[in-house]
């Protein structure tokens, strides 16, 4: 027979889930200038993935204002593939 209380119980560790919900969003950029829309996707404290319809290229650095919170970032790129780009952003 085996010790039961020598069995330990785990738990899943809990998930940190960033946002799940698509945002409206605008990329600024060329002094403020140039504005681009964009899907803002797994959003969360640290950055966000954006998706652009027909645009391939962001620059490095940008602003990124979304709705409906009416909030601005500082974003840097970290990755970029098609008409998609997942930034950090800055502190």
């Amino acid at each position: 027979m085996k010790n039961v209380s020598a069995l330990k119980t785990t738990h899943p560790k809990p998930r940190i889930r960033s946002a799940r919900t698509e945002r409206l969003g605008y990329i600024l950029f060329d002094n403020q200038t140039t504005t681009v829309p964009c899907r803002v996707r797994e959003f969360g404290p640290e950055g966000a993935t954006l998706t652009m319809d027909g645009w391939m290229g962001v620059p490095g650095s940008f602003s990124l204002f979304v709705d409906p919170e009416r909030s601005r970032y500082s974003c840097t790129v970290i990755s970029q593939r098609g008409n998609s780009a997942k930034v950090s952003f800055a502190a």
